[in-house]
């Protein structure tokens, strides 16, 4: 039975050579997946000459100069070289939100600034949620979108940059695990699949709470004086208005790491002395067959399993058998909210084939050098579209 857990616990006498030859195939490929300094400086590039563009035609009004801050995978260190480029408008003074403009009226300034200098397919969206101004970049081809009023994508690209400087075995394992996911057609949103960053935020997850001892702790869950005593004299940050939904708040803070807090992470994730190899067959067989998709939430925030139940209670989450993700600042917001049961299904068969793959290698299936290869092997044309019925 294909859809039956393994018997054996894999360890180093039953699963190392598979280990060894996962290992070697990712030292192989993450060279490539790994953005090269040309992405970052082309984005920088192209923030600063837009950056200009919007402080000539003054968007903020009253000449109050603004700065265009990069969020989102550009600049959370998980982009890849298609990567659109996320930026938003803050101002440089640092003038609260309240006291300008309102933000559809600066993002049809910024269309109107943008169509004059040039740029291509300008699309003002400013009655969206969080009013957006999408064009591409006529210099570069880059797709670009220009947002305000938007400390939560800010806040979440620090959350995940900071994750990815504890541990190299951070990035290295989220970068193979996207190409997993994208070469087998389970990374697409708009086709009711899961998004890059919900892969993102399962990985971190996962490096939370199943290697032992543990390699990421929750940077939410930690204090702003950590490794030092908590100052006792400050009280715990206040909750703030949510920006685009005026009856719930929400917590920014977390700890960034700094030249004290780093070394100490990274010493602490340095005990953990897993090779990527054994990580990723690890993480492909947790959510194959351990993690309880039925009763449990993925939650980076807590770096432990919510229960549904409380998520139902708390935040009206529908029940389901499903996987559900809780964002880290947005914590009434399921990042897997588009996966219907058939996805669902589609996704964890692909969980379950991978950890099949290296199982079989181990008794002989296949050649251990084509090992990461066949996990990543698009599937056949007729595959695509695969699911299963609710039950």
């Amino acid at each position: 039975d294909s859809h039956a857990p393994p018997a054996a616990v894999p360890g180093p006498a039953t699963h190392g050579s598979a280990w060894r030859a996962l290992d070697a195939a990712c030292a192989d490929v993450l060279p490539n997946l790994f953005p090269g300094a040309r992405f970052f400086e082309v984005r920088e590039a192209t923030r600063r000459r837009v950056e200009a563009v919007l402080n000539n035609a003054d968007v903020l009004g009253g000449g109050r100069t603004l700065r265009l801050r990069v969020f989102g995978s550009s600049a959370n260190l998980f982009g890849a070289d298609g990567a659109d480029l996320d930026m938003c408008v803050c101002p440089a003074d640092g003038t609260p939100a309240s006291e300008l403009p309102p933000a559809a009226e600066v993002c049809r300034r910024v269309g109107a600034a943008l169509e004059a200098a040039g740029a291509r397919d300008v699309a003002v969206r400013d009655t969206a949620r969080v009013p957006i101004v999408l064009f591409a970049d006529p210099d570069t081809g880059l797709d670009c979108d220009v947002s305000t009023h938007n400390p939560l994508a800010l806040r979440n690209t620090a959350l995940l940059r900071a994750y990815a400087k504890v541990d190299g075995r951070v990035r290295g394992l989220a970068y193979v695990v996207k190409r997993w996911a994208k070469a087998r057609g389970v990374n697409s949103p708009s086709d009711g699949t899961l998004s890059s960053y919900g892969y993102v935020l399962c990985v971190l997850f996962y490096l939370q709470t199943v290697p032992k001892p543990p390699i990421l702790p929750s940077l939410q869950r930690l204090d702003p004086d950590w490794p030092g005593p908590r100052d006792q004299s400050r009280p715990a940050p206040p909750a703030e208005p949510h920006p685009f939904d005026e009856s719930r708040e929400v917590k920014l803070r977390f700890h960034d790491p700094n030249e004290r807090s780093l070394p100490e992470l990274r010493s602490i994730a340095s005990r953990n002395v897993q090779s990527l190899g054994e990580l990723l067959a690890g993480f492909f067989r947790h959510f194959a067959w351990d993690y309880d998709f039925r009763a449990d939430v993925v939650s980076p925030r807590t770096a432990c399993a919510l229960p549904k139940a409380n998520k139902a209670e708390l935040d009206c989450w529908a029940p389901g058998p499903h996987l559900a993700i809780e964002d880290p600042f947005e914590t009434h917001y399921d990042v897997a909210h588009v996966l219907k049961y058939p996805k669902h299904q589609k996704i964890r068969k692909e969980f379950m084939r991978a950890s099949r793959l290296v199982d079989d290698a181990t008794r002989g299936g296949g050649d251990m050098a084509t090992l990461l290869a066949r996990i990543c092997e698009p599937p056949p044309p007729e595959d695509e579209a695969g699911g299963a019925e609710a039950p």
